[in-house]
């Protein structure tokens, strides 16, 4: 894989976690990895991808047909990162281009998948590894 789509998915990677951890602590919104943003009577249940496009990309709240194309495509990207698929969320970000897996996005999906397995109830790897992922993708 080209170490610019590299950079470009680590970059992605940190961004939806700072943007996670920001909504985590924000009063009417919980995580939950089962829904991109699912508003309710007591807030809204947001994943990864979800909090990605409310905060960065400044996404309303509300069902997700009817956040913008590309705020659906980054936020689905996002959510490939979240299970470890980083080849699947390279093709969001570069749709029909061969990509290739290399040492480093082979490692990267290794370190998510590896840390998803043992928190199984969160549907996600702990942020210490998306973060250390992001590292990776980068070298």
């Amino acid at each position: 894989m080209k170490k610019a789509l590299r950079l470009k998915l680590a970059r992605l990677l940190r961004d939806a976690v700072a943007d996670a951890r920001k909504l985590e602590k924000t009063p009417g919104f919980e995580l939950d990895m089962d829904h991109f943003c699912r508003p309710r009577d007591t807030g809204c249940l947001v994943c990864l991808g979800g909090a990605y496009a409310i905060l960065h990309l400044k996404q309303r709240v509300t069902q997700v047909h009817m956040w913008s194309v590309h705020a659906q495509l980054m936020s689905s990207a996002v959510d490939q990162l979240r299970l470890g698929c980083v080849l699947g969320a390279a093709e969001y970000l570069s749709p029909g281009a061969d990509h290739f897996p290399d040492r480093q996005t082979r490692r990267a999906a290794r370190i998510i998948e590896e840390s998803s397995r043992h928190r199984l109830s969160l549907g996600r790897a702990s942020w210490s590894a998306y973060l250390k992922a992001a590292r990776v993708l980068e070298s």
